[in-house]
């Protein structure tokens, strides 16, 4: 079982993104388009306006929403 584990890790090292390497790609977002973010872990004391400021140096941020519960169960 762990020799599987190792090749697999073997094989994963191949496709490894590295720093010194530029990713390159066509892709060119379409007109009108809209994502999503979902972050996690992030700061209890972030704001809104910390996060609007990070992300727009970045693309046109539409808005930027931190819901007041915690968990799904509303902890």
């Amino acid at each position: 079982m762990r020799e599987k584990a190792r090749e697999r890790k073997r094989e994963g090292e191949k496709h490894k993104w590295r720093p010194n390497q530029i990713p390159r790609s066509n892709w060119v977002p379409e007109q009108g388009r809209q994502d999503n973010i979902i972050l996690h872990n992030y700061p209890m004391e972030t704001t809104v306006m910390e996060l609007w400021d990070i992300f727009n140096k970045f693309w046109k941020v539409g808005e930027v929403y931190i819901p007041t519960k915690l968990d799904k169960a509303g902890k």
